[in-house]
C-alpha cells in the first residue's frame, strides 16, 4: 500500500527561532503552523480561511510580535497588539485551542 505524498516546507518567519510550516492534509486542506522555537503557537487553514491559537503557547514579548507579523501576513486579520488580539477571539474571528 501506498501513502500519499504530503508536501511539507519550513520557513524561518524574520528570526532564526521562529517558523512557519506549511503543509496539507489528506483531506487536501492547505494548512501553516507558526512554531515558536519547539512550540506550535497558531495554525491556519488557508483552505476554510480560520486561525487557530494555542493558549498554552507562552507568548513572550518576542513571539508576541513574531505571531503578529505570522497573522497580519499570512491571513486576511489584521493584529498589532493584545488587546487587538483578544477582541478578535471574543468576537470569534480567532478560534482557540489547547495542546
Amino acid at each position: 500500500m501506498s501513502l500519499p505524498s504530503i508536501k511539507v516546507s519550513v520557513e524561518n518567519l524574520h528570526n532564526k527561532n521562529q517558523f512557519v510550516i506549511t503543509f496539507r492534509t489528506l483531506r487536501g486542506d492547505d494548512w501553516l503552523c507558526f512554531q515558536s522555537y519547539s512550540s506550535e503557537c497558531a495554525l491556519y487553514n488557508r483552505t476554510t480561511g480560520t486561525l487557530y491559537l494555542n493558549r498554552n503557547c507562552w507568548l513572550s514579548k518576542t513571539t508576541s510580535k513574531h505571531l503578529y507579523i505570522f497573522i497580519n501576513e499570512f491571513t486576511r486579520l489584521s493584529v498589532h497588539n493584545c488587546k487587538e488580539l483578544e477582541e478578535l477571539i471574543k468576537e470569534e474571528e480567532i478560534k482557540t485551542y489547547r495542546r
